[in-house]
């Protein structure tokens, strides 16, 4: 939702906000839909990506290898949070050992920094 989905005002925030609030309450319910009847919307957003695939430059190591492992990461644990938590790590990683820093900001060393933490806490915690 939001602008890249066509909206135009402050109200799109507000409707975002009501449907968020209502899936809350709706919750339940959908927690009693089988996993075998989701199968097909899983696919259909597993296809969706496979559009944004086509976006990644595969010469270049820095940007494929981290792609790579957020897109095996997210098979392997089924949580795109750590998958991509792992690809951040990977990326800043590899900006180091290539020294290619100028390929980094200080955003994504926060990034970093948090998704270390958040990695530490996650493996700690099982």
């Amino acid at each position: 939702m939001g602008i890249a989905a066509g909206g135009k005002t402050g109200i799109t925030a507000v409707v975002y906000a009501g449907c968020a609030i209502l899936a809350i309450f709706l919750l339940p319910l959908f927690r009693s839909i089988p996993m075998v009847a989701l199968a097909p919307v899983f696919i259909a957003i597993g296809l969706s990506f496979v559009k944004f695939a086509q976006e990644i430059n595969w010469k270049d190591v820095l940007e494929s290898i981290p792609a790579i492992v957020v897109i095996i990461m997210t098979m392997v644990t089924w949580n795109i949070a750590i998958a991509l938590m792992w690809g951040i790590i990977i990326q800043l990683c590899l900006c180091v050992a290539v020294w290619k820093f100028e390929k980094t900001n200080a955003g994504l060393w926060t990034l970093g920094v948090v998704s270390l933490v958040g990695l530490v806490l996650f493996y700690i915690g099982q």
